[in-house]
């Protein structure tokens, strides 16, 4: 099921959009792909998951409000500078930008100790504006590889005690923690695509903040090379305010839908910074499945490399206790949705492409697995209100000439009832549907077999250059044979 094949369709609708120059009037019922299991419903306008409706319990797998699933392809902008200053206006948000103070420091426990429980005289702080980034701000970013903290005060209006707030950073160069008076409100680290330009949304308890004194908010930022900073626009305010100024995604340019005994596929088409994505859905009558597969082409005039790709699915909730599980890998065990903070990443150690969200009480579950076989694709699991995104980062670098076109791995989403195992089992009938399978016998001389990672940027005679996943990988075997190593399998991860 894993090719887009050709099919004599049962019927068929291609829908250019209003751009296009055809009139949108008659178009706009929502966009529904359904089986036997499930019903996924999209926005005709955008492409948003309106939902994704278990047929059997006739829960709404979604949670929030509808969500434009990410193409994963372009960068989350920042907010709307401009309405971030409307919401200020009215009185509903307040900007933390300015001057701040800011201080070196290392990864001590002992240190984040004294400023969390505010003796701010253990570091010699200096000024700083925010935002500072590249071209704005203070010119001494090239300085700050390491760890740095950043602080600032800032006062709630009266009419904000005992709620809930968001706090929004239009960027971190590259991973932050971010404190309010001394409790952590989230963090953004190496497991999150486009770390180092992804706008941050952490939620702000309210039982952390104080209405009768100055709050203090305090993020610590590391960064591993070039420079480091914090990009604006920065704000504190009500979440439906905040929630409001976010950068709308290029709008859609086209929609495919397909329909035949074996599937319901969809193609969704936009266009965004000289590339065009086509994100390709196709859910098969008789499998509790949704697959997805991202085409990316060069439009501009140059001569382009597309690289570090994601694709994401909406919040998701299988039940009141979900959790997350990464099957056979670390952390070991399930890690519960409330363990997770709001805007936070759980992720593998050893970077699967594997992962189950999973409830008892409900016995309910969703996983998701990613095939490619020229990359790998870890994937990470985000909090985000009540529920959890998917992302799978797609590591690929493709020079396109224009014109040229590449398409990516396929996603597998999977809805099954019954037991743990039972979710769990559910991979294996995806690995079937593809002809995966281990080696039907162990190698001659047991003594010889051995397990070897590699590298996926190459041996080390090539220099590690490129990325070339499994197909670079296969260029170890001639030295693997020189060692005497007979091979039993071959694993890409990153060293």
């Amino acid at each position: 099921m894993t090719r887009w094949r050709k099919r004599a369709a049962l019927g068929s609708l291609v829908i250019m959009l209003a751009s296009a120059g055809i009139p949108m009037c008659a178009m706009d019922a929502p966009i529904t792909l359904q089986n036997r299991y499930f019903r996924l419903t999209f926005d005709r306008a955008s492409g948003a998951w309106l939902e994704w409706r278990d047929l059997a319990s006739g829960q709404n797998l979604l949670v929030g409000p509808p969500h434009r699933a990410l193409l994963g392809v372009s960068v989350p902008k920042p907010p709307d500078p401009a309405s971030i200053r409307q919401a200020v206006s009215r009185g509903s948000a307040i900007s933390l930008e300015g001057q701040w103070v800011y201080a070196p420091g290392t990864s001590q426990g002992a240190e984040a100790d004294a400023l969390l429980s505010g003796r701010y005289d253990t570091l010699h702080w200096e000024p700083t504006p925010i935002p500072s980034v590249r071209g704005t701000g203070d010119d001494r970013l090239h300085d700050r590889v390491g760890v740095f903290w950043y602080r600032t005060e800032f006062s709630i209006s009266p009419q904000w005690a005992g709620k809930n707030l968001t706090l929004l950073i239009g960027a971190v160069d590259d991973f932050d923690t971010t404190y309010v008076n001394g409790k952590e409100v989230g963090s953004t680290g190496p497991e999150t695509p486009h770390h180092w330009e992804v706008p941050r949304r952490y939620v702000v308890p309210a039982r952390l903040l104080h209405a009768d004194r100055p709050n203090v908010l305090l993020v610590k930022v590391t960064n591993g090379a070039y420079d480091g900073g914090i990009g604006g626009p920065v704000a504190i305010g009500t979440s439906a305010a905040l929630r409001a100024v976010e950068s709308p995604g290029p709008p859609l340019t086209g929609i495919l839908v397909n329909r035949s005994r074996e599937a319901v596929e969809l193609a969704l088409t936009t266009r965004s910074d000289g590339w065009e994505y086509t994100l390709r859905y196709m859910v098969p009558t008789r499998r509790p499945w949704i697959l997805r597969q991202l085409v990316v082409r060069n439009i501009s005039p140059q001569s382009r490399t597309l690289s570090a790709t994601s694709l994401a699915t909406p919040p998701i909730r299988v039940g009141t206790d979900e959790a997350v599980v990464f099957p056979g890998s670390m952390p070991v065990g399930d890690t519960p949705l409330s363990a997770i903070a709001e805007g936070n990443a759980l992720a593998s150690r050893s970077q699967d492409p594997l992962a189950i969200l999973w409830s008892a009480r409900d016995a309910c579950g969703v996983g998701t697995w990613y095939h490619c076989e020229a990359e790998y694709s870890p994937v990470s699991a985000v909090r985000k209100g009540e529920g959890i995104e998917l992302w799978h980062t797609q590591n690929i670098v493709a020079p396109l000439k224009p014109g040229e076109s590449v398409a990516l791995g396929v996603q597998y989403l999977w809805l099954i009832h019954g037991d743990r195992d039972a979710v769990l089992r559910g991979v294996q009938s995806v690995y079937r549907s593809i002809g995966l399978a281990a080696p039907s016998r162990g190698l001659p001389r047991l003594g010889e077999q051995a397990m070897y990672c590699g590298h996926p940027g190459g041996t080390p005679e090539m220099n590690f250059r490129g990325y070339g996943g499994f197909n670079r990988l296969r260029e170890y075997v001639p030295t693997l044979k020189r060692m005497g190593i007979s091979l039993l399998w071959l694993l890409p991860i990153w060293e």
